[in-house]
């Protein structure tokens, strides 16, 4: 097993909170006339003319998600590497205490 193991949802995490910011700062860059506030205007007329604006904006949301999950990962890397982990979810105990109301072992169950 790897001394470092990845932690998916702090990569996911880490990689919604910079597509988040990646957009804003586009955004905010050009707020008129930029790939975001295209891409929101379109969203908002219902995704209407599917065959002029999806080629338009399915590169451009592929290089923000390819760049946010880099840089998501990036940092995920470093904080896994000075022991930053998120808790781990509630749901991984679930079986252990079934396993326990039955009075038995988990070895025996198999």
């Amino acid at each position: 097993m790897r001394t470092y193991r990845t932690d998916y949802r702090m990569w996911a995490a880490l990689t919604a909170l910079v597509m988040t910011g990646l957009c804003s700062a586009e955004y905010l860059y050009d707020p008129a006339g930029g790939v975001v506030a295209r891409d929101l205007i379109w969203a908002g007329r219902g995704f209407n003319n599917l065959t002029y604006y999806g080629p338009l904006f399915a590169p451009h949301a592929l290089v923000m998600i390819a760049w946010a999950t880099s840089a998501g990962w990036a940092a995920h890397a470093l904080f896994v590497l000075y022991g930053a982990r998120l808790p781990p979810d509630e749901a991984a105990d679930y079986d252990d205490v079934m396993v326990e109301a039955l009075g038995c072992q988990p070895k025996d169950l198999l």
